[in-house]
């Protein structure tokens, strides 16, 4: 998927994600809450997105959940 974002930008946005979560207080929090920071490379995220998208796509269609 090409969302026409500067690969620089991308670069940019993962570099301070991965500094604004790197210390085990802040992981450890979100964590607490049920999130997973899967801060890897922006290709990794863009692989875990994908696999959430199609996960979450399937259960909807099976559930017949439509947007009222």
């Amino acid at each position: 998927m090409r969302t026409g974002t500067p690969p620089q930008a991308i670069a940019w946005a993962n570099a301070e994600a991965r500094k604004a979560f790197a210390s085990p207080e802040a992981r450890q929090r979100f964590v607490a809450q049920g999130a997973s920071l899967p801060l890897g490379t922006p290709a990794e995220f863009a692989a875990h997105a994908a696999a959430e998208r199609e996960k979450w796509g399937e259960i909807i269609r099976r559930a017949g959940i439509k947007m009222e």
